[in-house]
């Protein structure tokens, strides 16, 4: 099935906001304790991977500069 690239950027919003929800005030020993939140993040990440691949060349440099330092620091942290 192929979505327009709008689907696409609506489905990284929505796993954006889920990882946000999942750990704001869980703390890095709490979530490395935690295999089922650690495999709803992974899964969520894997889902953003594949809607910006999935998204199109030209909504790629859009999808960077919304997610920006929060995804660096999700990615990094």
């Amino acid at each position: 099935m192929s979505f327009a690239p709008r689907e696409y950027l609506r489905h990284i919003a929505d796993e954006a906001a889920s990882l946000e929800s999942a750990t704001v005030g869980v703390s890095r020993d709490a979530f490395l304790g935690d295999p089922t939140l650690q495999r709803a993040c992974v899964r969520s990440f894997e889902i953003i991977g594949e809607a910006t691949t999935r998204s199109g060349r030209s909504c790629r440099p859009r999808i960077r500069r919304w997610l920006g330092t929060r995804w660096r620091a999700c990615v990094i942290g």
